[in-house]
């Protein structure tokens, strides 16, 4: 089969071109045709068909603009004419934004530099956090612009699982950059500190609501063929029925037959979806939480997607203010380097020994409770908490949270849910214990740089 593209027409033709019965010889948009065919003398009498009509209705063509492209590599290599015009065969050609050759595949390198070229464009090389931009506002560029660039179209695009994983590694590392944090931060953890979806849950979006789409028009030739090939495609190819089967098998949505039987409005759909994606990444997320030793201190929300941590969502948008915010990050991500992870990456060549008081192991709770070094600078801080906390909340709560052994994970991640039902914190409250809390971590990790700087 082959598909030629003509640019500036519009015009509907005839053809035994089908998919079983359903014809699909000349799918329109605005100004672009498609021209489908078996044959060399199909797409020629077709051409001849579209030169008539262009030619009665004053309407002319430019053959330059228009392309011969194979659906099929098992094709003898010949032109045809538009008018006096030869439009030869190529490999390849670009049509409503998207390149198609005779595998249909998805040009994974293209995507991958078009979003860095965007989001380059946009926040310049670098994308550090110290830069004093909000995370949380990178990050809506990012989604913003070129998430959408680099998904165009990815939902009807045959991709694979690798090219999956090439655009996540890509969505990551730009999570990380934008926060400051280094690439050993698990995964779950880069996507929970700002909410973000991931890309694999965003492409599944994309079929579920391209899906529910067609789904409104029973008459639509779309749905005739979903309805169609939902029954005849094969189990084990690549193609979009196929990934739609596991997608919906995955979020644990009803089989696509009920679904266009029901037929939810777009409103109720991309609700659905959404509520079923969100739970999934959310399990998905506690299960990785409970493997990795370095997520011990974040709390994951209910329905995480969207809801960035209280670190990144209090942050101002200040230079010194994200500077701190990025070393609480890195603290309560387990990514803040301290002797102890010394001692691992070296393998014992380095002595895992607090290298300011020398009395012991010096790990988080080392670093921001005990060592007699920093207890000046600490006290500071901490007695600014305290009183906060003995004016704004129940008496006696803080002593309780010592006592518990609690005071770490309170002052990493004060909007745990414990916390909040334990504090009855209000959101206005929330925001000074995170600038108070901020501000103690970075003056720790200020006071332990100068101190080490001087011993060496």
């Amino acid at each position: 089969m082959h598909i030629i593209i003509l640019h500036k027409n519009a015009i509907q033709l005839l053809s035994q071109s089908k998919i079983g019965n359903i014809s699909v010889v000349a799918p329109t948009c605005a100004d672009d045709i498609a021209l489908l065919a078996s044959n060399k003398h199909e797409i020629q009498a077709l051409l001849d068909i579209v030169h008539d009509s262009t030619k009665r209705d004053l309407v002319t063509i430019n053959p330059n603009k228009s392309d011969l492209v194979p659906l099929t590599t098992k094709c003898e290599n010949f032109s045809v004419q538009l008018g006096n015009d030869i439009i030869d065969q190529k490999s390849e050609t670009k049509h409503l934004g998207l390149v198609r050759d005779s595998k249909n595949k998805l040009n994974i390198e293209d995507r991958l530099k078009t979003a860095r070229k965007t989001v380059y464009a946009m926040l310049g090389p670098g994308l550090h956090a110290r830069k004093g931009m909000s995370p949380i506002v990178a990050l809506k560029v990012w989604q913003t612009y070129a998430i959408p660039r680099c998904l165009y179209g990815i939902e009807i695009m045959n991709y694979t699982k690798t090219d999956i994983l090439k655009l996540e590694r890509l969505q990551q590392q730009v999570c990380r950059q934008i926060q400051g944090l280094p690439n050993r931060t698990a995964n779950a953890a880069t996507y929970v500190m700002l909410g973000v979806e991931p890309i694999q849950a965003t492409v599944d979006r994309l079929v579920l609501t391209f899906f529910g789409g067609i789904i409104q028009d029973s008459a639509s030739i779309e749905f005739m063929i979903i309805e169609r090939q939902l029954c005849m495609s094969p189990p084990n190819s690549n193609n979009f029925i196929n990934r739609l089967k596991e997608i919906l098998d995955k979020y644990g949505l009803p089989k696509a037959q009920e679904i266009m039987n029901s037929k939810p409005t777009k409103e109720i759909w991309k609700r659905t979806v959404k509520k079923a994606i969100n739970m999934h990444w959310e399990k998905q997320w506690l299960v990785e939480k409970e493997n990795k030793t370095t997520m011990q201190y974040l709390d994951i929300n209910q329905q995480p997607i969207g809801k960035p941590h209280q670190i990144w969502q209090l942050v101002p948008n200040t230079t010194i203010e994200v500077k701190k915010a990025e070393i609480k990050a890195r603290l309560i991500t387990r990514t803040y380097t301290l002797q102890s992870d010394r001692e691992k990456f070296t393998r014992g060549r380095e002595s895992d020994k607090c290298l300011l008081c020398e009395t012991s192991r010096e790990d988080t709770h080392h670093f921001l409770i005990t060592c007699t070094a920093l207890k000046m600078e600490r006290d500071k801080h901490l007695s600014v908490l305290k009183s906060y906390l003995k004016n704004n909340t129940p008496v006696g709560t803080f002593d309780r949270v010592e006592e518990q052994g609690l005071l770490v994970l309170f002052i990493l991640n004060p909007s745990a849910t414990k916390f909040k039902e334990l504090f009855k914190l209000k959101k206005s409250n929330c925001k000074d214990i995170e600038a108070i809390t901020r501000t103690l971590c970075y003056s720790l990790h200020i006071k332990r740089t100068l101190l080490n700087q001087t011993k060496a």
